[in-house]
């Protein structure tokens, strides 16, 4: 499959917007599927209050805010060397399942000094594209329509394409290093070779998409439902952010029991 990557980028980038007004900020997620809030504290108490300041009447519960750190925050699969290399494109909170948060927020303590620079691209806005070119089409399908297996391991089964239908109409897009064929898939081979495809379009996407820095006392809010983000490497070992999981009237439901914004949490829970 060959496609105008640049053409890709441009349409499915997302340089988000900085505003010190919460209202806006939930404007501008509806629009953009993410935008900067500013003029914050940078404490525990400020990530855990982000969630019903920003979502207003549809925020419906937040988890406990993590600490992101140069090792990763609390993930066993993250390591004090993941500083010096890229997080490529992702979504948060497979751990959850189908009931993963649709929005997220990244408080920023101290930032990285030059680097460790994010990025965003809107996934839904990349499936459209898809749609529209010949070449694209029959991706843009298999991400509507196939079932996967996301399901991370040690968390809650999820079964479905990987533009996930949700309750309320809408679909959450996921990006996940673990999703997989279906145990049951009858062609796990273009199964995989397609979810290899949607993989690389988007890192490739990622490495083209504008950089931009989080500072201290920002919050990077994100719909979890459209938007994957990654961030270059970086060098400040005291690096520190925030990370805050919420759920609102239109995420696919809200876990029961004591809510976490960090993967190993909820694995502990479980």
């Amino acid at each position: 499959m060959s496609l105008d990557l640049t053409e890709f980028a441009r349409a499915c980038a997302v340089s988000p917007t900085r505003t010190a007004d919460p209202a806006h900020a939930r404007d501008l997620l509806d629009r953009d599927g993410a935008a900067i809030l500013t003029d914050l504290g940078t404490d525990r108490e400020t990530a855990a209050g982000l969630a019903a300041a920003v979502l207003g009447d549809r925020f419906v519960a937040a988890g406990i805010p993590i600490e992101v750190t140069d090792a990763g925050g609390k993930d066993p699969r993250r390591h004090a060397d993941l500083a010096r290399r890229m997080l490529p494109l992702h979504t948060d909170g497979f751990a959850y399942g189908a009931h993963a948060p649709d929005v997220f927020f990244l408080l920023c303590a101290t930032p990285s000094d030059g680097d460790g620079l994010s990025f965003l691209v809107d996934q839904e806005a990349l499936l459209t594209q898809l749609e529209r070119s010949p070449r694209g089409a029959e991706l843009a399908t298999f991400a509507r329509t196939h079932v996967v297996d996301q399901s991370e391991p040690g968390g809650h089964p999820t079964l479905g394409p990987l533009a996930l239908p949700l309750p309320s109409g809408r679909r959450a897009v996921r990006r996940s290093i673990d999703v997989r064929p279906a145990d049951d898939d009858p062609d796990p081979a273009y199964t995989s070779r397609m979810l290899t495809l949607w993989g690389g379009l988007l890192d490739a996407i990622g490495g083209l998409a504008p950089r931009f820095a989080v500072g201290a006392g920002e919050a990077l809010a994100i719909d979890n439902t459209r938007i994957a983000h990654g961030r270059d490497a970086y060098t400040t070992p005291d690096r520190l952010l925030w990370r805050a999981w919420a759920w609102t009237d239109q995420a696919g439901g809200v876990p029961e029991g004591e809510l976490w914004s960090d993967t190993r949490m909820v694995l502990i829970a479980a």
